[in-house]
């Protein structure tokens, strides 16, 4: 029993080993033949820089780009067209137009009143009032849009009535009566106060009400009315009522100027005002830090 059981186990063993062999040599002889194929033809078609595509100017493409199939290119923009002022008609709505300001960091703007309602706002282009809208902003005149036809909004006309005219025909501006020295008001404004006021310009115009002060004719300032308290305005000492005459010595004839006079503020370090109050001269000066 022992010696045939010994025999039998040796013959499992050897069946192994033999098994074992053949196996790995037919795996060996497969991978061998494997690694010495070369890829076939298409395969090779396919490697980078292989091909003639890959190489190809972009002038190639010019059919792909002009037929926009990928819709990467987007339609021109027309041209707005431009208006023709000189031939639009006066509006017949109830507006008055005290000035234009061009070329200040908040863009073009109108200072329009709306008689009906008594109110006067800053106005831009596509804003809306009354039954129009802002169209285009020039100086001295406003384009609207009136149901669906442009109309023109011009500012008032100032008659030079009795008073006479320099050379070029600008306006002679009435004499002041001389009252003797001139009372001096000194004011320190915070430039911060003043960035963060002329942040918004449309805010800033429903703090008072500016029109065109006349004097026997002719312009003489502008007319300060409707300030509303803790204003800029009021800070800056004005009152209801003044007239301003002057910034630094030069006049101010229109609305135009005495917006710029805000604006002036915040690139200067003082800054001088001439106003009438109660009929008498009076000078504001600035101090900004």
């Amino acid at each position: 029993m022992i010696p045939k059981a010994i025999f039998t186990f040796v013959n499992l063993i050897c069946i192994t080993v033999s098994a074992y062999v053949v196996v790995d040599g037919f795996y060996g002889t497969i991978t061998a033949r494997l690694a010495q194929k070369p890829l076939p033809a298409q395969q090779n078609a396919y490697r980078v820089g292989n091909t003639d595509t890959a190489r190809r100017p972009l002038s190639a493409y010019k059919a792909v780009l002009e037929r926009n199939l990928f819709n990467t290119r987007s339609a021109s923009e027309p041209q707005a067209q431009k208006v023709d002022v000189e031939s639009l008609e006066e509006t017949k709505l109830n507006l008055k137009l005290w000035g234009t300001v061009s070329g200040s960091n908040d863009g073009d703007y109108a200072v329009i009143e709306d008689v009906k309602a008594r109110e006067q706002n800053l106005y831009r282009t596509g804003d809306a009032i009354q039954t129009a809208t802002v169209k285009e902003i020039y100086r001295e005149k406003v384009v609207l849009t009136v149901n669906g036809k442009d109309e023109v909004l011009q500012m008032q006309e100032l008659k030079s009535g009795k008073a006479g005219s320099r050379p070029g025909g600008l306006p002679v501006r009435a004499e002041a009566p001389s009252t003797g020295a001139v009372r001096a008001q000194r004011i320190s404004l915070r430039r911060s106060y003043i960035e963060q006021s002329m942040t918004d310009m449309a805010s800033l115009m429903t703090q008072v009400q500016i029109r065109p002060h006349i004097e026997n004719g002719v312009p003489a300032g502008m007319a300060l009315s409707s300030i509303k308290p803790n204003s800029i305005f009021r800070r800056m000492g004005l009152r209801n009522g003044d007239i301003i005459t002057g910034v630094d010595g030069s006049e101010i004839s229109s609305v135009d100027d005495a917006l710029k006079l805000v604006d002036n503020l915040q690139s200067s370090s003082n800054l001088s005002v001439q106003l009438k109050r109660r009929g008498r001269e009076k000078n504001i000066e600035y101090s900004i830090r």
